[in-house]
């Protein structure tokens, strides 16, 4: 049998190898949610809410479900730091962004990100930080066009299927909803956008449907309102009641990769059970304007 210096992990092996004897437990099912407290009938979600779900609904199920905000943060750093990894690049960038955005000139920006103490020290933070405001500047510079347009905040206040209560706000240009990605557009952000853009459809219908822009490191994707919005918003707002009652897949991103995987080599959507649910799943109808593959247009209608 098994042969180790740790018994425990030697009885392991063991069973594993021998097998379970008559009557043992089996392994406890991943997505079993026993022992959490009972969900919290809905009878209002917020807009942002259903961007979060959407985005990473695991996250979402265990902050509502189990309580936990930040098990993926990690402890505050104890030293200077010598390189920026991936995440901290990426906070890096969307505080700038936020900043330009908020109409403060580079400078001003730049002397802002260097007086927090986050980057690391010298030549090696300013490199960093050059780079950064480069990318960014890139974005505001393809925005400008979009939010020099006449802003306003339309509100939202929606009685969907079952009586829930969909609330929220919404910024427009001029029938645009924009929204700027620091980096390339995932499916997180087409998932963000498209719930934001059904929502304004549908508390503000307009002769000329509503169109959203993503603005990103890798050029501007366009999306229009489809002429039915509520329904959407209705399929979406299910799937979100049955993610606080069940932990469900990584709907955006799995959808995203799938379509993008197909247009890229020009291969017909694989139509297995689980594919297409998860596409209807992950974007609900969330067409590129672009998008001339026929099939992935009936597979998430």
């Amino acid at each position: 049998g098994p042969v180790s210096y740790d018994a425990a992990a030697a009885a392991g092996a063991a069973a594993l190898a021998n097998g379970r004897a008559p009557g043992a437990p089996g392994p406890r099912d991943r997505s079993d949610i026993r022992g959490l407290p009972p969900a919290t009938p809905a009878d209002q979600v917020s807009i942002d809410d259903l961007i979060s779900f959407l985005r990473h609904p695991l996250k979402h199920f265990l902050r509502l479900r189990a309580g936990i905000t930040d098990a993926w943060s990690d402890d505050p750093a104890d030293q200077i730091p010598v390189e920026l990894n991936g995440l901290e690049e990426w906070a890096v960038k969307e505080r700038l962004l936020q900043a330009r955005l908020a109409g403060h000139d580079r400078p001003t920006v730049e002397n802002s990100e260097r007086l927090r103490g986050e980057l690391p020290p010298g030549a090696l933070g300013g490199s960093a930080l050059i780079r950064a405001l480069d990318q960014v500047d890139q974005v505001v510079t393809r925005l400008a066009p979009i939010v020099a347009r006449s802003a306003r905040e339309v509100p939202v206040s929606l009685r969907l299927a079952g009586g829930i209560l969909l609330t929220g706000l919404v910024r427009t240009h001029d029938g645009l909803v924009a929204l700027p990605v620091i980096g390339y557009v995932k499916g997180r952000d087409w998932a963000d956008l498209w719930v934001r853009l059904l929502a304004v459809a549908a508390a503000a219908p307009r002769d000329e449907p509503w169109e959203g822009v993503l603005v990103g490191r890798d050029g501007i994707r366009r999306l229009r309102a489809p002429a039915d919005p509520a329904a959407h918003l209705v399929d979406i707002l299910t799937l979100y009641l049955q993610g606080l009652d069940a932990v469900v897949r990584a709907a955006a991103a799995g959808a995203h990769g799938l379509h993008r995987r197909d247009l890229l080599l020009g291969r017909e959507l694989p139509m297995r059970r689980g594919d297409a649910q998860l596409l209807r799943h992950g974007l609900y109808g969330c067409r590129p304007v672009a998008t001339r593959n026929s099939k992935f247009k009936a597979a998430v209608a």
